[in-house]
């Protein structure tokens, strides 16, 4: 499994993009906002332990954020939109790949700064879905509204602060 990942991983192999622009292909796609039951009170899962100086990425379901740490000190904190219906899988996950793009992951639509969590799963952080021009097509944030991905505004600043292997906490 390792050597697949990084077989895949490599810049040297086409297969690579086919693979990614399938798993984000849905990420990009407009789907209509549906109403979110009302959370019910549970434990809130928390992450393991954080070593000083640790750059880590928060994604908050609930609230819709996205959260850049160091330690236990947020740097910034961004207004994002997950997954409808519960698409966007919570755990814990390590970056596994950084494309900066833009590119085309469904005719049509564009991302950019892509943050890759979860290749196989087509898990990703990344811009709002774009045309070729760079016109937003869906400027959704603050409710789930994609499929699967996580969009944010800055997602630039995202990109930058992220680098591989670094944790991200989706909860």
């Amino acid at each position: 499994m390792i050597t697949m990942v990084k077989r895949l991983a490599s810049r040297r192999n086409p297969v690579r993009f086919a693979l990614l622009a399938v798993a984000l292909a849905a990420c990009a796609q407009p789907i209509a906002a549906t109403s979110t039951p009302a959370p019910t009170a549970t434990a809130r899962p928390v992450i393991r332990a954080v070593r000083p100086g640790e750059k880590w990425i928060e994604v908050d379901l609930d609230a819709q954020m996205v959260r850049l740490w160091i330690g236990e000190e947020m740097q910034a904190e961004y207004a994002a939109a997950s997954g409808v219906q519960d698409l966007t899988i919570p755990g814990e996950y390590r970056v596994q790949q950084l494309i900066e793009g833009p590119i085309e992951n469904v005719p049509g639509v564009w991302v950019s700064d892509i943050v890759i969590y979860d290749l196989f799963g087509g898990m990703g952080i990344h811009s709002r879905p774009m045309d070729e021009a760079g016109k937003l097509l869906d400027e959704t944030l603050g409710v789930p509204a994609s499929g699967g991905c996580v969009r944010v505004g800055e997602s630039a600043e995202v990109f930058s602060f992220a680098s591989l292997s670094m944790r991200v906490w989706v909860h």
